[in-house]
């Protein structure tokens, strides 16, 4: 077991540009699941694609920041789960959950017209590879009613289980308001070489991948 997870963390590190210490920090040795968070506002229609700032013309970067969420998904045992369907919702910058707005108000009217509300999508979906890694392109939501920033999240596997979860995107907001929700790491080293915030993170799933062992 220790020789695979030595292995998985070098892969780790390969993928997502940090060094092993810093995978350490997480506890992913430990394996520590993910918690199962009960959330609302799904979206009925998911997205199939993984960039939510996807839209018609595309979201220009003079309007808003792009962040990198990059993840894996691993069963109870450090094992990476291939083929999971990753689904991520979120508020957006004026903290709505984009696919529920309602034209109700000349305020939404006003949101609507603005091209990076126009663009940016809300949701989306991923599927995890091989090495059960996955990646969003998305924004930093608005915080909520705690200033925390958050992004819902769900995983669904063919016979290793699900999760239903949330990240919280900041360190300095977690500290001052600890809640339940999967911690991530911000990533300087790769958000330097992306131009963009990227922050990676584990999801660990409380059931077994059937069709790997090591």
């Amino acid at each position: 077991m220790k020789q695979f997870i030595s292995f998985l963390i070098f892969i780790a590190s390969l993928y997502s540009g940090v060094h092993a210490d810093d995978l350490k920090k997480v506890q992913f040795s430990n394996c520590v699941l993910s918690p199962v968070i009960k959330l609302t506002h799904i979206p009925e229609n998911p997205l199939p694609y993984n960039d939510l700032t996807k839209g018609d013309a595309g979201l220009d970067s003079e309007y808003i920041d792009k962040i990198l969420l990059r993840g894996i998904v691993l069963d109870k045992k450090c094992v990476p789960i291939s083929n999971a369907k990753i689904l991520l919702w979120q508020k957006d910058e004026y903290g709505d959950y984009r696919y529920n707005v309602e034209l109700s108000t000349n305020e939404d009217h006003h949101k609507l017209n603005d091209k990076s509300y126009r663009n940016f999508k809300g949701n989306g979906t991923a599927i995890s590879d091989n090495n059960g890694q996955f990646t969003f392109v998305t924004v930093m939501p608005a915080t909520d009613d705690h200033s925390l920033a958050l992004v819902n999240m769900a995983v669904q596997t063919k016979d290793s289980g699900s999760l239903t979860t949330q990240l919280l995107l900041l360190d300095e907001n977690k500290e001052k308001k600890p809640i339940k929700a999967v911690e991530v790491m911000f990533n300087e080293e790769a958000s330097d070489f992306y131009g963009q915030e990227v922050y990676d993170f584990f999801l660990v799933i409380d059931g077994l991948n059937k069709h790997r062992q090591y």
